[in-house]
């Protein structure tokens, strides 16, 4: 591997070694298959990112988009998986053969945007990404595009033209590559999977959809599943009251909010959200103050009366 400096300032560039280089190209012609294109990177500031492109077959009918250049760079894995040469790393996503690998827009570039966004987040955030590590597409959680709701990816190891896993390359005496697959998935498959177990999530989902082709609209596996726990949570709060106040009963608590009622709505002074009713006395926290009224909110969402939250300062009904 070769460390430069780039001219313009004193930030490293990191780059494989021609001999290195060669020996990542055979090894994606041997393991995916041949390519004549290479997606070439115009402007490099960390390490030298093209993605080559392994054309449609008869026998595997979908491209495969392979990175070359992520693994110059070292990541910083704990010292405890160091032995397991995890180190450095490819990526990779495959795309139905109708796809349009040389469009600009975003419903198709996607695809490359986030196989290059993924490969310098290491180089980013000074860590490191391998099996089973699940990666945001954006930091408000949007998709990844307009035409699908995909906005997070979990990585499985790679698998080649023969449908077997790829080992890692080795590139030198000391250092392998391992290569990744990108697997887009839904935000609430997303949080099942940070809260039970990447295994748990993949039982969830049918064999004919664990095909790392993308299906920008495969079925959503805990859409379900949250909806379910969302109504669960729903049910778990009680609101009754009086034309001067409500009562709302949540988590084994009561409180008290004074207000007006209104045609159509109760308007709940927000401002008296400072302590429960029971326990008596028990201060509340503005996390909880805000996770109270979005619970509310949440529960009344069809009711016929509103009940709205806003400072009586100011406040205009119409």
């Amino acid at each position: 591997m070769n460390l430069k400096k780039k001219s313009n300032d004193n930030s490293p560039i990191y780059l494989y070694s021609a001999k290195e280089l060669k020996k990542l190209n055979t090894f994606i012609e041997n393991e995916y298959g041949p390519f004549s294109e290479v997606i070439h990177e115009i402007y490099s500031p960390d390490i030298h990112l093209d993605i080559t492109v392994v054309p449609p077959t008869d026998e595997q009918p979908y491209y495969k988009l392979v990175t070359m250049g992520a693994g110059a760079y070292k990541m910083n894995v704990p010292e405890e998986l160091k032995k397991y040469k995890l180190e450095r790393a490819e990526y990779v996503i495959f795309l139905p053969k109708e796809w349009d690998i040389k469009s600009d827009k975003e419903e198709y570039y996607w695809a490359i945007r986030y196989l290059k966004s993924l490969a310098r987040l290491p180089i980013d955030s000074n860590s490191w990404l391998g099996f089973g590590h699940t990666v945001s597409a954006n930091k408000d959680s949007s998709p990844v595009a307009d035409n699908t709701k995909f906005n997070s990816f979990v990585l499985f190891n790679s698998y080649g033209k023969n449908n077997h896993k790829i080992l890692q390359m080795k590139l030198n005496l000391f250092e392998k590559v391992n290569f990744y697959q990108l697997y887009p998935l839904y935000q609430e498959e997303l949080e099942f999977k940070m809260k039970k177990s990447l295994k748990d999530l993949v039982n969830k989902i049918e064999e004919k959809d664990l095909s790392f082709i993308v299906n920008i609209n495969r079925k959503n596996y805990c859409l379900q599943q949250a909806e379910s726990a969302a109504s669960e949570k729903n049910n778990d709060i009680k609101i009754t009251g009086t034309s001067s106040y409500i009562d709302v009963e949540i988590d084994d608590k009561v409180i008290r909010i004074p207000g007006e009622l209104g045609s159509g709505y109760f308007l709940c002074y927000d401002e008296c959200i400072t302590e429960w009713m029971k326990p008596e006395g028990q201060a509340i926290s503005p996390e909880e103050k805000e996770a109270l009224i979005e619970r509310i909110n949440e529960k009344q969402k069809n009711s016929k009366m509103k009940i709205l939250f806003r400072n009586t300062a100011g406040w205009d009904a119409h």
